[in-house]
């Protein structure tokens, strides 16, 4: 009966999570991952297969699909499991300087209120996942630095002349269609392809 070697692999898959996230996080962190249709079901087996690389991934779905799950679903099923999970939420920095501060850091002195030196969520979650939730709206100052971090896993923190090196895997979000974005150019084609590796 094919209908239950489906579901017996859906089942084993969602309960790997499930218990994983329980592990790392708590009981009270849960990430459920409920459902019996034949495409989410392939969606979860091809979630296994993803979470063992270390390439980018791009999650593109409408508000509340669950594209927050499916990052921790990659995180918690791969081997960075045991580092850190860091989530920046894009649209909360609309300032040049302040996004490509929360991702990679700043000197003191860099920009007006940079007080004291500052690590990014490059350097915090090195060795662990990034999710960059609506990454559409990440500002074209922190897309150019994404994109070299990406490519050689080097940056430079706001106002240093040392470049930093980190291993981190990155997911990335959005609900918006970055395609109509790049014709705008609003969001680098570079960027775009970089991220979409898995198809």
């Amino acid at each position: 009966d094919p209908s239950a070697t489906v579901s017996g692999a859906f089942s084993e898959v969602a309960l790997r999570v499930g218990a994983l996230a329980a592990e790392a996080w708590g009981p009270s962190r849960a990430v459920e991952m409920v459902g019996q249709h034949p495409s989410y079901v392939s969606l979860l087996a091809r979630l296994q297969k993803i979470a063992g690389y270390d390439e980018p991934v791009l999650i593109s779905g409408e508000s509340g699909s669950g594209k927050e799950s499916v990052a921790q679903a990659l995180y918690l099923l791969g081997p960075r499991r045991h580092k850190p999970y860091v989530v920046v939420n894009c649209p909360q920095y609309q300032d040049g300087n302040l996004t490509v501060s929360e991702l990679f850091g700043h000197r003191k002195g860099s920009f007006t209120g940079a007080a004291n030196d500052r690590k990014g969520c490059f350097e915090t979650g090195n060795g662990g996942l990034i999710f960059l939730d609506e990454i559409a709206d990440l500002h074209m100052s922190a897309q150019v630095m994404l994109l070299r971090a990406l490519a050689s896993g080097e940056f430079q923190p706001l106002g240093s002349d040392t470049t930093k090196t980190v291993n981190v895997r990155v997911v990335a979000a959005t609900n918006r269609h970055l395609e109509q974005l790049m014709v705008a150019q609003q969001f680098r084609h570079d960027l775009f392809f970089r991220l979409h590796y898995f198809m």
